[in-house]
């Protein structure tokens, strides 16, 4: 039987049963290490976790030399991570009440990362009844909408789709898209870009123009 096979086997012995609420993410494959350590080192694929307490795991002896300690994944199970500094939290939340409502064609858009210089960009869209969206495209980004409330009609090239609470439509790069209220309720919808949204990357197609 090849080695890490019987320390597998031999570890799986210990009856070291699983522990309600513990999601110790032990690691296979050390071969320097003790049986019980060659399932904890090559990937995170397997949650093992024993009768040993939380915290202290990483100081428990080792169950089958009685010597060393038994290794486990970086963050041990039972313990927070790392907090990060009030300061990159803060910038990470964004309260409602701070944010300024955009009108934009009688659609109104609540930007929440207009500020960050992130990857993507979260908005909600109300869209009143009888407002609607211009025909256009993107140069930059994928948009995704989800309908939060009410109903939309969107036209995606030329295809039109009433999509309802709970729906949700996803509108590529450089496809030609727009959407409208025909009922009498406003609707809602949450919109993310990827990558972020970037206006001078919008192009809207002039109705005069058809």
């Amino acid at each position: 039987m090849p080695l890490h096979v019987k320390r597998l086997v031999e570890f799986a012995e210990l009856d070291l049963n699983p522990r309600p609420g513990w999601p110790a993410a032990l690691l296979l494959g050390d071969s320097s290490c003790c049986p019980c350590g060659a399932w904890i080192s090559l990937q995170p694929v397997y949650s093992a976790p024993d009768r040993m307490s939380g915290p202290d795991i990483a100081r428990s002896k080792c169950p089958l030399r009685g010597t060393g300690s038994v290794g486990t994944s970086k963050r041990l199970a039972g313990q927070k991570p790392a907090e990060a500094s009030d300061s990159k939290v803060e910038k990470m939340i964004v309260k409602r009440s701070t944010v300024d409502p955009i009108d934009f064609d009688g659609l109104q858009i609540m930007d929440y990362t207009s500020k960050m210089d992130v990857g993507s960009s979260f908005a909600v869209i109300t869209v009143p009844p009888g407002a609607a969206h211009a025909e256009s495209w993107s140069k930059r980004s994928d948009k995704y909408y989800y309908v939060v409330a009410g109903k939309v009609e969107f036209t995606l090239d030329g295809e039109q789709y009433v999509l309802s609470t709970g729906d949700f439509c996803v509108v590529l790069r450089g496809q030609h898209f727009s959407y409208l209220n025909r009922e009498s309720k406003e609707a809602r919808v949450c919109l993310v870009h990827t990558p972020s949204f970037d206006l001078k990357s919008e192009m809207f197609i002039d109705s005069s123009d058809g």
